[in-house]
């Protein structure tokens, strides 16, 4: 893992740490990734829709990185900077920048093998891979109160409560599809393993300052669910979080089958109107994970007054270091700690594209995508054009929309030499360049070989 990848991950982290004290596991799915479900050549788009199986033979697909960061508010260089070694938070950029609804992701995945194999009309395929999720939404009052303090609300009552799920877990997939003529369907069963989470699932938190006395109401029913494991995510209290594994830990046994099973399941199709059109439409990620070890709940319920307090001067600094406002944060919610069972589910996804082979060397395509988490909906548009430049070459653009922004420009390449397959996408390529100046960055790497039936390299594309 890059050093400058790290320092991404750690920084916007940080942020989710100010924003409610919730040190997140992400250093391994809100998963918007639209390049690849364009590239059916690649093995690995069967992940968007296991309707997509390739040629007869063996697909081997060996190790593929994901990574998604999208914050509506502002990118990592808006919103951090770094002063004599010190990580200091721009709050008055956030602030300026943030709207009435706000969305924070970040997303990692590292596939470890993709395998599947065609023969006729028949496909299989078992995959794996570790993945992990840290998403919030929060309301541009969280950081005004915090910040900007409660003066500002007299005689009025708010409502800040973040809505908050930082999940990390092993996935393990069956697959298998039958093409009946020009219709392909296909299914895949996945075994979750959860790692660890940190989750909401009750987000109501009002605050009222009376404009007579100035004393502060607060109405809560807010509670946080965590599950996690020694030496990979600590979270003792709200005052002690962080992030304290390896990759070797990472697929040490008790992560890989842990108590914290779950199921989920992706269903496809694809349609092949003569040979130029190619229809497609999936559904993915059907299911949850159910939370059974290391278990703590920090529930506030009730309505709790207040003499003389000042929400400004809860953050004392702009340092991302904030010990002692987690103290102070948790005696104010007055949390009550349980160790009780819970569940979460994934984010649903819905993939509708269509591919036209315009000539012997172009294709133009569209998609519509869809996703759904915890009763918000997001959607993302694409137009795509590729060009097979060589029989062994092929690369696309393609212009998308998502997140309300409409200036990202897409980048795929997908190279193959002889049974080895090299390919990248994603859906901003300028951000690609510079992370750190973007609020919607995302990318895929991976490799592949590809073997016919009787183990032989299929011919070159072309």
């Amino acid at each position: 893992m890059s050093n400058q990848y790290a320092i991404l991950l750690r920084r916007s982290l940080c942020f989710l740490l100010l924003l409610w004290g919730l040190w997140t596991p992400t250093t391994i799915n809100a998963q918007q990734e639209l390049g690849l479900h364009l590239m059916r050549e690649v093995g690995h788009s069967n992940q968007t829709n296991p309707a997509f199986t390739g040629q007869n033979g063996f697909y081997i697909g060996l190790p593929s990185v994901y990574f998604n960061y999208v914050h509506t508010a502002g990118s990592i260089n808006e919103l951090v900077r770094s002063d004599n070694g010190a990580n200091l938070l721009n709050m008055s950029t956030l602030i300026r920048n943030a709207d009435e609804d706000n969305l924070l992701n970040v997303n990692f995945e590292l596939e470890t093998f993709n395998l599947q194999y065609r023969l006729g009309a028949f496909g299989f395929g078992i995959s794996h891979a570790a993945k992990s999720t840290a998403w919030l939404q929060y309301s541009e009052t969280l950081p005004k109160l915090f910040w900007e303090g409660n003066a500002q609300y007299v005689g009025q009552e708010v409502a800040f409560g973040p809505n908050q799920q930082s999940i990390a877990y092993h996935e393990l997939g069956l697959s298998v599809s039958y093409t009946l003529g020009n219709l392909t369907i296909g299914g895949k069963a996945k075994l979750l393993s959860g790692i660890g989470d940190v989750s909401t699932d009750r987000t109501e938190a009002r605050l009222r300052t009376d404009d007579d006395i100035y004393q502060l109401s607060l109405v809560t029913d807010y509670r946080i669910n965590t599950s996690t494991f020694d030496n990979k995510i600590i979270f003792d209290s709200l005052s002690n979080v962080g992030l304290e594994y390896t990759l070797d830990e990472l697929f040490q046994y008790e992560n890989l089958f842990s108590s914290n099973t779950g199921f989920a399941f992706d269903l496809g199709l694809q349609y092949k109107l003569g040979e130029r059109l190619d229809i497609a439409l999936s559904v993915l990620d059907i299911g949850q994970i159910t939370w059974k070890e290391k278990l703590t709940n920090f529930t506030s319920q009730g309505t709790f007054a207040y003499d003389g307090l000042e929400f400004s001067n809860i953050l004392q600094d702009e340092e991302l270091s904030f010990e002692g406002t987690l103290d102070t944060l948790e005696k104010i919610f007055s949390f009550e700690e349980t160790s009780n069972g819970y569940s979460t589910r994934l984010a649903s996804k819905i993939y509708f594209s269509a591919l036209y082979q315009l000539t012997d060397r172009w294709r133009i395509g569209g998609l519509y995508y869809n996703e759904n988490f915890r009763g918000r909906t997001n959607h993302a548009f694409a137009l795509s054009a590729d060009m097979t430049l060589t029989p062994y070459l092929r690369v696309g653009a393609s212009y998308v929309s998502r997140n309300d922004t409409y200036d990202n420009l897409g980048l795929n390449v997908n190279l193959r030499l002889g049974p080895v397959r090299i390919f990248g996408t994603t859906d901003n390529v300028l951000a690609a360049f510079r992370p750190f100046d973007s609020r919607n960055v995302n990318g895929r790497i991976g490799l592949a070989l590809e073997l016919g039936a009787l183990g032989k390299a299929p011919k070159a594309e072309g």
